[in-house]
């Protein structure tokens, strides 16, 4: 049985949820439909709906696995004119900015955390980016992404998704032909967003065979993203930014596989200054008219706790220090210091955890870096599809001399992207929109703001940039043995 849904329009804008008393988010009877061809296919009789319940929300998915198959090859025979896509682009931007408020009510309840700010910045961030490609689109048919794009059960990375599914939306072309894209959503905690997602793309009354939604019920929910990337603390950084930066991008990344810095590599000379400038941080109280965040107390939910348990045990276990603002809050960051490379279990934790450790040289920063680069490769210690999230460099340092020699040493070590002094905002905004890239080039290092373009690094890094991107270009087009050999 299927049901063609009116326009999002004509309903009210929380349809779905409402406010409690004490700022929960309730679910309303919410049923998690397949969406193929502009219809949301309801269950006929004899079909089962698997009922559950995620954070504060509580819904049905019904998932009419037999559709997928026939989705497939709807995507396969889509055809489209730029005009008429872009129309519909057009209508998708208006819609999803007056109904980004529902967007992170259903996100917020469904995560277990409140970091709007953050949130609503990156994804604005993300929209902005669409505009432009919608109005000044960059075609290279030699870059496509997948048109068949799986979200497994255990991501909460709905940025990600997010941003791949507008991306794609944009210019549907797999390997030179048009093609729809097919959404499979296994995560719970992210099935109710993307179903929301689908209805404002249902409302933008999209190209037929363009978009469809397949969620497929799973009851693992309980991991999150690993995190992609790391910072690394020179000693003529700012020490204090630095801080506030590694411990905010426990709280503020949650769900986020880019912007949580699960690994903070130090300079030996200021090592124990950064550790106590870190738990300094930690133990601060905000006051309440001061707009700062709360450092002490991360915003990951509850469902983390026992991984935070295990790191602190295992960090007892193998002699190494933590610092935590109370061992007894689940919700609090854990940071682990004083630990060896070889004890570090990078890729078996999830939530607000960090390792510290120390480094003498930059040579010896850049062995330690490939080292982990190495682990976060591997696809027996990684689940995370690798060729889905980009390693992420934040460096800190004011010395630009040292900032090239470190790009030089990394330049086949598998960074992707190497960002200078940049916030957790910036970092994962510009990750994010560079999935709208079409040309695949790493960037080196992160856009500054134009409040900083009269700074000394920044004119010091101005030559280097376009030096490096051109370096780029002029590379990608050559064979690995010839670049090598130039090296």
């Amino acid at each position: 049985m299927t049901k063609d849904f009116s326009p999002y329009s004509t309903l009210p804008s929380r349809c779905f949820l409402t406010m409690s008393s004490d700022k929960a988010f309730k679910n309303i009877n919410e049923n998690v439909l397949p969406y193929v061809n502009g219809i949301f296919i309801e269950p006929g009789d004899g079909e089962s709906v698997e009922k559950t319940q995620i954070g504060s929300l509580d819904f049905s998915v019904f998932s009419c696995q037999s559709v997928n198959s026939e989705a497939i090859k709807l995507a396969e025979s889509f055809e489209y004119d730029s005009k008429s896509l872009e129309s519909f682009l057009q209508r998708l931007l208006s819609s999803l900015e007056s109904h980004m408020p529902l967007l992170l009510e259903c996100i917020s309840a469904a995560l277990e955390f409140e970091s709007r700010g953050f949130f609503t910045e990156v994804i604005q961030e993300v929209i902005k980016k669409m505009k432009c490609v919608v109005q000044f689109p960059l075609i290279d048919s030699d870059y496509f992404y997948n048109p068949i794009h799986e979200i497994e059960e255990d991501d909460c990375d709905f940025i990600f998704h997010f941003t791949f599914i507008l991306r794609y939306l944009c210019y549907p072309v797999f390997r030179g032909k048009s093609h729809g894209l097919v959404v499979t959503c296994k995560s719970l905690r992210l099935m109710v967003f993307f179903s929301t997602l689908t209805r404002i793309i249902h409302e933008s009354i999209p190209l037929r065979q363009l978009f469809s939604f397949l969620p497929i019920f799973c009851k693992n929910t309980e991991n999150f993203c690993r995190s992609r990337s790391i910072a690394v603390i020179y000693q003529s950084s700012d020490i204090d930014s630095a801080a506030r930066y590694c411990v905010s991008s426990l709280q503020s990344a949650m769900g986020t596989g880019i912007g949580h810095s699960s690994l903070i590599l130090v300079e030996e000379s200021v090592y124990k200054r950064f550790v106590d400038r870190m738990e300094y941080v930690m133990t601060l109280n905000a006051a309440p008219n001061i707009e700062s965040e709360n450092f002490g107390i991360s915003n990951y939910p509850s469902f983390c706790s026992k991984d935070l348990h295990e790191v602190i045990s295992y960090a007892d276990s193998v002699g190494a220090k933590i610092l935590c603002r109370n061992k007894k809050i689940s919700h609090s960051p854990v940071i682990v210091h004083d630990i060896t490379p070889s004890s570090v279990r990078i890729t078996k934790t999830s939530g607000p955890v960090a390792f510290v450790l120390s480094f003498r040289t930059v040579k010896e920063s850049a062995s330690l870096l490939m080292y982990f680069i190495d682990h976060f490769n591997n696809p027996r210690l990684n689940r995370i599809n690798r060729m889905s999230y980009e390693i992420t460099l934040n460096i800190w340092q004011t010395d630009s001399n040292i900032i090239w020699q470190l790009f030089q040493m990394l330049l086949l070590s598998g960074v992707d992207n190497i960002f200078v002094n940049t916030s957790n905002r910036q970092l994962a905004a510009t990750m994010y929109t560079r999935l709208f890239e079409v040309n695949g080039l790493p960037c080196f290092p992160s856009e500054v703001s134009k409040i900083n373009s009269e700074g000394t690094l920044y004119k010091a890094l101005s030559t280097i940039i376009s030096t490096a991107r051109a370096a780029q270009a002029n590379s990608v087009s050559k064979g690995y043995e010839l670049v090598h050999c130039e090296l």
